[in-house]
């Protein structure tokens, strides 16, 4: 995904340990990744900026949703189970502040963010 906030910058971030905010000419700038127990291994499917910028969603294999911020701390500030089952996607809503994630149960949630 292209950055809300940098039109020169692409937030990476598909079946990894950690989202990567990198340039066009693909350096790394900017890494986030979890404070893991000894043998987590969560694994992020998908993620997706915020429509202004602000944050990075990154949906986990394990259904939770992991919010970055990427304009402060640069951390992760909040983490939300959204299914019980294995994950396929997420995306956000161009307009509004809605994010919607879809299971490989059938199942689709759409959250306001």
């Amino acid at each position: 995904h292209l950055s809300p906030l940098n039109d020169e910058h692409l937030i990476v971030g598909n079946k990894s340990a950690s989202v990567y905010i990198m340039n066009l000419e693909g350096k790394t700038l900017k890494t986030f990744t979890l404070e893991k127990a000894v043998g987590d291994t969560t694994i992020f499917m998908q993620c997706v900026p915020s429509r202004r910028g602000g944050w990075i969603y990154a949906l986990a294999e394990n259904g939770s949703l992991y919010c970055f911020n990427m304009t402060t701390t640069y951390k992760l500030e909040n983490t939300v189970k959204l299914h019980d089952g294995e994950v396929i996607g997420i995306t956000q809503h161009p307009h509004r502040n809605f994010l919607a994630s879809y299971a490989e149960d059938g199942t689709v949630q759409i959250w306001k963010v």
